[in-house]
């Protein structure tokens, strides 16, 4: 199946939109997605995951550390891929203060044991300036990196190789070059793991991640305050009498933190439900919000208006995963929702906030896609829309509606009885491209269109619109 880049630009069709959103897919064919994603200083993206290139015949793909540059529509500028003959996957990318780009990430192909710790440093053209791996003979994986303000890097990873349990959390300070300046271990007997580290104002560093080693002998929330050393100041474990462990978290304007992650579900053990929670920056908690039964959530950033927006993963009802959007309040009271339902599974993974006051999402897709999953990157307007507001569903029976959105044709359908509909189909671009006369009973639309998107509006009457996909 062909894969289409679906860009919907419809200010035609609503004037009051001020920025406009599109969803692209980036990938070959085999499988490939999307970890972490930042606005660039041109105004563009910088987006690392990983691409496919060799199939073991089971589904599974070895895969490069993959990192793709657009510009602020999502066309692409440059793509570069790193790595060996194994699996080699990217986790995090930030732009540094010489344009260039540092990438984390783990690989199997290089290093020392099962897999490393590998940091690669960038040209603001993706060549690469040089790479360290870092690791010992057992399984060893990076997270989480940041520039700090003396020209080196602040890593966070996991280690089997170093430290007293399973799986510590390990903490890397590097030099402008990558070279170890420090390292410092944390944990128990037990399995830690960390997902994201920020240098604070006073020169030191904090930390979030899981710990299974103390207290409950579940996985619990475990938030870490550094000195410049690495040396512990405090931690602190939350909601030691439940199963949680926490997703992504960074530190907020006001010094405290904000974590997102899953929790023991109040429908019963093996379920889990989303949590936000909220901390001073002294790790005492301030409130806790839950979300029942919500699958998974990824990444959570503090928004310009003190709020949050997070993205998360549902299962919809025809069996597939889609990706959701939530804004809320600077107390984690929802404001709103947007859902993107499309054809196959799609996961959201990192989210962040544009100079534009939008959105900007990467993970992985199978809907439309060359290989097994592609890389996406979704980019909304403030409220999360992509490029034409979709009315929410009437409380009544409309007196049309579509049947199949999606396919090489079109059904329409209104209910037995209703007078005559006329309809107007615009394309992507806004123009007008067809009228439709629909009576009742069923429709076909769509023979000798282009394949695309559609928007499919009633001239007179109600304002019901729908949007459709034609596909070869």
């Amino acid at each position: 199946m062909k894969k289409f880049v679906l860009v919907l630009l419809i200010l035609a069709l609503i004037p009051t939109l001020t920025h406009a959103g599109w969803w692209r897919t980036y990938g070959g064919n085999r499988g490939d997605g999307g970890t972490h994603v930042e606005q660039t200083d041109d105004g563009g993206y910088i987006t690392v995951g990983y691409r496919g290139f060799i199939s073991d015949g089971w589904g599974n793909d070895s895969s490069n550390i993959w990192l793709l540059k657009t510009d602020s529509n999502g066309d692409t500028t440059w793509t570069q891929t790193y790595g060996g003959e194994s699996i080699d996957l990217g986790s995090c990318v930030q732009q540094t203060s010489d344009g260039g780009y540092i990438v984390l990430g783990t690989t199997y192909s290089f290093g020392n044991g099962a897999c490393d710790i590998w940091l690669l440093k960038t040209n603001e053209n993706g060549d690469t300036v040089w790479t360290r791996t870092y690791g010992g003979e057992k399984g060893d994986a990076g997270e989480f990196v940041q520039q700090t303000l003396d020209g080196g890097y602040i890593i966070s990873g996991r280690t089997a190789s170093y430290g007293a349990g399973e799986c510590d959390i390990w903490l890397i300070k590097t030099d402008a070059e990558g070279e170890i300046t420090w390292d410092q271990i944390y944990g128990g007997t037990d399995y830690e793991t960390s997902n994201y580290v920020t240098q604070t104002p006073d020169g030191g560093y904090s930390i979030i991640g899981n710990t299974k080693s103390f207290d409950s002998g579940y996985y619990d929330i475990w938030l870490l305050k550094t000195d410049s050393l690495g040396d512990t100041v405090w931690t602190r474990t939350y909601w030691k009498e439940l199963s949680d462990c926490s997703n992504y978290g960074h530190q907020t304007s006001d010094g405290g933190y904000i974590i997102i992650g899953s929790i023991t579900s109040i429908e019963g053990p093996g379920d889990f439900d989303v949590f936000l929670f909220k901390t001073n920056e002294n790790g005492d908690s301030v409130w806790v919000r839950r979300y029942i039964s919500e699958m998974d959530a990824h990444c959570i950033q503090e928004t310009h208006d003190g709020g949050y927006i997070f993205v998360m993963n549902r299962w919809g009802s025809y069996g597939g995963d889609y990706i959701c959007l939530i804004k809320t309040d600077e107390n984690g009271n929802e404001s709103w929702e947007q859902q993107f339902r499309r054809e196959a599974n799609d996961r959201g993974y990192c989210i962040q906030q544009t100079l534009d006051r939008g959105y900007v999402i990467t993970g992985r897709t199978e809907s439309f896609v060359l290989g097994s999953k592609d890389l996406i990157l979704v980019k909304t307007d403030s409220l999360g829309n992509l490029a034409i507001e979709e009315p929410p569903t009437p409380a009544t029976q409309p007196d049309w509606h579509i049947t199949t959105p999606i396919g090489r044709t079109i059904t329409l359908r209104a209910p037995e009885g209703t007078g005559t509909i006329d309809l107007a189909v615009f394309d992507a671009s806004g123009r007008q491209v067809d009228e439709i006369r629909l009576a009742s009973g069923n429709l076909i639309w769509g023979q000798g269109q282009p394949t695309g998107v559609y928007f499919i509006r009633e001239v007179s009457g109600s304002s019901t619109t729908n949007k459709v996909v034609l596909v070869r």
